[in-house]
C-alpha cells in the first residue's frame, strides 16, 4: 500500500517566485493526477525555506503560501502534510503547530519528523510532539546523535538522542497515525532499514 507521495516541494525560499509558481501551479496538480492513479490521497510538502536575511514580515507571506497550496489540496480532494526542516519556516514541532493552528485547514496537516526538529534545536520528544501532536497525520522516523563539533549523525533508531521509544509509545496511546515511514538516511541503507523496521515492530507488538 502506498501511504503518500512526496514531490518535494516548498523547499525553495519565499524569493523564489518562479520555482514557487511551477511547483504549485504544475508539479503539485501532476502530482495529485499521480496520486490518484496509486490510490493515496496523502501528498508530503516542505515548509519553505527561510533565507537568513529574511525579515520577520515574511512569515505572514509564509503563512499566504501555505495557506493556497492548502486550498489546492481542498479543491482537488487532497490532504497535504508539511514535513519540518531545520532552517525553513516549518522547523521545529512548535513553529509548525503556530503556522498550522493559524491556517486552520483540515487539508493542511503536519508531516511530524522529529529528527529534522532535533537538527532544529528543539527536544522532540516530549518538546516537539506536545506542541505539534494535534496536527500530526503523517510520521517519519529516523535518529540522529549531535557530535562534538556540532554536526549531526545518523544512527539506528533508539540509538540516538531521540526519546523514541516513549515517542512511539505516546503515538499508540493517543492514536496519532496509523502508519510509521522509516526514513532511509542512515548507511547502509538496507541493513540499518531493516534493523530500524525490526526495532519499530518490536516496539509496536510491546504497545
Amino acid at each position: 500500500r502506498i501511504t503518500a507521495l512526496s514531490p518535494g516541494i516548498l523547499k525553495t525560499s519565499l524569493s523564489d517566485r518562479e520555482t514557487i509558481r511551477k511547483e504549485t501551479g504544475e508539479t503539485l496538480i501532476q502530482t495529485f493526477r499521480l496520486a490518484e492513479k496509486l490510490g493515496t490521497h496523502r501528498i508530503l510538502i516542505f515548509g519553505i525555506k527561510r533565507e537568513p536575511d529574511e525579515p520577520a514580515g515574511y512569515y505572514d507571506h509564509a503563512l499566504n503560501l501555505l495557506g493556497e497550496v492548502a486550498v489546492l489540496g481542498k479543491k482537488n480532494g487532497f490532504t497535504l502534510f508539511v514535513e519540518n526542516e531545520p532552517g525553513f519556516w516549518c522547523d521545529t514541532g512548535e513553529n509548525t503547530a503556530g503556522i498550522l493552528s493559524k491556517i486552520d485547514s483540515e487539508f493542511l496537516r503536519a508531516n511530524w519528523d522529529p529528527g529534522n526538529a532535533l537538527w532544529a534545536g528543539e527536544i522532540p520528544y516530549p518538546d516537539g510532539y506536545r506542541a505539534i501532536k494535534n496536527f500530526i497525520g503523517n510520521f517519519h522516523a529516523k535518529d540522529y546523535t549531535k557530535l562534538a563539533d556540532g554536526s549531526f549523525e545518523c544512527r539506528v533508531i533508539g540509538e540516538g538522542d531521540i526519546d523514541y521509544k516513549n515517542h512511539v509509545a505516546a503515538l499508540v496511546k493517543d492514536n496519532i497515525v496509523d502508519q510509521i515511514t522509516i526514513e532511509t538516511h542512515c548507511e547502509p541503507i538496507l541493513e540499518l532499514s531493516q534493523k530500524n523496521a525490526k526495532i519499530l515492530k518490536k516496539w509496536l507488538e510491546e504497545f
